[in-house]
């Protein structure tokens, strides 16, 4: 497009999913976390009984889960507010948000080919418009493919092992576009303008298959709930300060020396590995309440103790409305309507 809807419909497209999240909005429940904090248990349960328990207000899945959110819930009120403070309050805390304000997502080498591909295609020869379009939309759905298939792999393999994996292929690609860069400065082949292309694919298909999925999954899985609303919120204005690097540094340091740009940035990407490697615990198949025990050292749960409402009842059928009684322990309850 010649007129100024060369930017305007983009623009537009970008209001779609926004749009749909408004939709869609509506009709998701409340976290039960958030419901018990708030000292809706009755709630809470609702939720748990529909989504993790099948609709058996009596399954014991039901007793330990809801035993878990009440009585660490009641831990952290107890020792703790809210807030930003808390979040570098004691060192199970500081912990929580080292791996927080590491925002290695953005800063790992993707943002050169997020934010200046034509750039990084033009210094391999690409100078076509219609080519590097072309790449560049084949890219973005390479990293769609590669970001939902990673939303399973990372499940299976752990979070631990998918960023370690995942980082040190990120610098070995690096590496090697690196050296294919500096060697077409000198002698320019079609042969090394395509590899580096490749490169770039399998560079993106190792970022996009862990960190797109685990970029705000894992920071959500460390920080226990109390900290969750401050910490994400100082994620992202980290997020957004990496993005400022991003975009008034490496143009600098790109004209400087790509080659020795992306070396540099590799680098970097091997000292993420060592961080990682040191500090971020693996939360594959734990429950928000068990990575605290990870990160605190010591549980806050008893399952022998339980909360201070039972459900009794009968099984849930779907399409059908059931009564459930709410029994407190001193024999006084209610009946909710499913």
């Amino acid at each position: 497009l010649s007129t100024t809807w060369s930017w305007r419909a983009p623009s537009l497209l970008q209001f779609l999913p926004s749009m749909l999240c408004l939709v869609v909005l509506p009709f998701i429940p409340e976290s039960p976390r958030w419901l018990v904090y708030n000292d809706r248990l009755e709630e809470a349960k609702q939720v748990l009984v529909k989504y993790h328990a099948n609709g058996d207000v009596g399954a014991e899945v039901l007793r330990v889960e809801l035993n878990e959110i009440v009585q660490t819930l009641e831990y952290e009120k107890s020792v703790q507010k809210a807030g930003f403070k808390a979040l570098i309050a004691t060192r199970p805390n500081r912990w929580r948000f080292g791996i927080v304000a590491a925002s290695f997502c953005q800063i790992s080498g993707n943002n050169i080919i997020t934010y200046y591909l034509g750039t990084v295609l033009t210094t391999i020869g690409i100078t076509g418009v219609q080519t590097q379009l072309a790449i560049n939309l084949g890219l973005s759905v390479f990293n769609l493919l590669c970001a939902i298939a990673g939303s399973s792999v990372c499940e299976k393999i752990g979070r631990r092992p998918s960023f370690l994996i995942s980082t040190s292929i990120m610098a070995l690609l690096l590496i090697i576009v690196s050296a294919l860069t500096k060697q077409f400065s000198t002698t320019p082949t079609t042969a090394s303008s395509s590899a580096q292309v490749a490169l770039i694919f399998l560079f993106y298909g190792a970022y996009s298959l862990v960190w797109t999925p685990l970029a705000y999954l894992y920071p959500l899985e460390v920080l226990s709930f109390s900290l969750r609303a401050s910490g994400m919120a100082s994620y992202n204005g980290l997020c957004y300060t990496a993005a400022f690097f991003n975009t008034y540094i490496i143009p600098y340091a790109m004209g400087w020396s790509s080659w020795g740009f992306y070396l540099i940035t590799a680098g970097w990407c091997f000292v993420e590995v060592g961080v990682m490697w040191v500090y971020f615990p693996e939360t594959k198949g734990m429950t928000l309440e068990e990575v605290d025990v990870v990160f605190d050292g010591v549980g806050h749960v008893d399952l022998d103790v339980d909360v201070d409402v039972e459900m009794k009842g009968v099984e849930v059928v779907e399409g059908e409305e059931v009564v459930v009684e709410v029994v407190g322990k001193d024999g006084d309850g209610g009946k909710v309507k499913q």
